[in-house]
This record gives C-alpha cells, structure tokens and sequence, in this order.
C-alpha cells in the first residue's frame, strides 16, 4: 500500500524564558532539538497517564 504522511501539525507555544532555557538545557544534554525534546516529554507524559 501506498499511504501518504499526514504532514505534523504546527503550533505556536508561548513560553517563560526560564522555562526555555531549562528545555535548552536539557535537549543540548539529551542531543535533541527543543521541538525533540518537547516532543519525547510529552510523549512520556502521555504514555504514563494512559497506563494510570
């Protein structure tokens, strides 16, 4: 089969500058782009809640 990739979508996200920096942070640790890195946190987050 043949099936296309839904593109992602897009949304802007208002954040502290505190917060920024502490996402920097730890993608750069991680080796990840912050979108990555904001990615795999929810990602985790909403792995968790759905085994609660």
């Amino acid at each position: 089969m043949n099936e296309k990739k839904e593109p992602p979508i897009r949304y802007p996200l208002r954040l502290s500058p505190e917060l920024y920096e502490r996402l920097k942070a730890l993608a750069a640790k991680e080796r990840r782009s912050i979108n990555q890195q904001i990615i795999h946190l929810l990602m985790q987050i909403l792995g968790e809640e759905e085994q609660d």
